[in-house]
């Protein structure tokens, strides 16, 4: 299953419904392809076999790279309550007085 949105293509013919199910018998992608073997219908099992070098192309493109560096630490993400609040902030930038 593709993402228009993004214009990502996925293998024709098979949709939400289709695609699901294969993820749920199967639990990845990987081993969606290492059964074609056992896949049916003969239609289902072409379209993955016609398919696949485009959806692992689109997979690698679209995946999320979770190990790039940031400039700034995570632990400088969480809630302090003790930060400035909206007004300190309004106040600093000129559009509230005190």
């Amino acid at each position: 299953m593709g993402d228009s949105s993004d214009n990502i293509k996925g293998i024709r013919g098979i949709g939400p419904k289709t695609a699901s199910k294969l993820l749920k018998s199967y639990g990845s992608l990987e081993e969606i392809f290492s059964s074609l073997d056992r896949i049916t219908p003969e239609k289902l099992c072409r379209a993955l076999c016609e398919g696949k070098e485009r959806l692992m192309t689109n997979r690698a493109l679209i995946k999320l790279c979770g190990n790039c560096p940031l400039p700034f630490s995570i632990d400088e993400l969480l809630y302090q309550p003790t930060a400035l609040t909206t007004t300190d902030v309004l106040v600093a930038i000129g559009l509230k007085k005190r």
